[in-house]
């Protein structure tokens, strides 16, 4: 729920005219039991979370493409089959976060049919936004999402090749923003 409560607030703001779309329904997910990064390092394992999960009504179906090779749709995205079919990591420590919305890649664009009259955006982010991307995503015609430890190219060069960009969100833990790889990847 963090996260959509995030996508409220930023669709708000950078896209006063849009109404958020509603939740249809929640879903939480009894099993594999989620631990968080603290907990998985530490093999800590007396308590654990569920993995959640937010239905928007009228979710679109996008299609996704993740480095430029990879073509799906919103199940590359976040992977609710995997989950109800039980077809999760056996591995008791892996990051639920990672298995069940995606694992961090240096680039992933985001098309939604439905909104080709609409504006581009460029979310520079970590992997706090994987939860968050296909929300914002229902207000515009394509989200370019790029992680700057495993882009390929820097910012000024992609936005120079990618001048249908309206606006940039920068989206990622305090920690990243100083980050070496953050830097290189702004020209610092």
């Amino acid at each position: 729920m963090g996260a959509y409560s995030a996508y409220t607030r930023i669709i708000e703001a950078i896209a006063p005219s849009e109404n958020p779309r509603s939740i249809a329904r929640t879903l939480a997910y009894d099993e594999p039991p989620s631990w968080g990064t603290f907990a998985r390092r530490g093999l800590i394992d007396s308590i654990s979370d569920k993995t959640s999960d937010v239905i928007l009504e009228d979710e679109p179906i996008f299609r996704v493409t993740i480095d430029g090779e990879t073509k799906g749709d919103n199940e590359l995205l976040l992977h609710r089959q995997l989950y109800r079919e039980t077809r999760w990591d056996a591995h008791r420590y892996i990051s639920r976060y990672g298995e069940f919305f995606h694992k961090n890649y240096g680039l992933i664009q985001i098309e939604c049919p439905e909104n080709s009259d609409r504006p581009e955006l460029l979310i520079v982010a970590d992997s706090y936004a994987n939860s968050f991307e296909r929300f914002i995503a229902c207000h515009f015609s394509t989200v370019w999402v790029i992680d700057p430890r495993f882009a390929k190219e820097g910012l000024g060069s992609f936005l120079e090749t990618h001048p249908e960009i309206d606006s940039v969100l920068f989206l990622m833990m305090q920690e990243s923003l100083g980050s070496e790889d953050f830097l290189k990847y702004m020209g610092a």
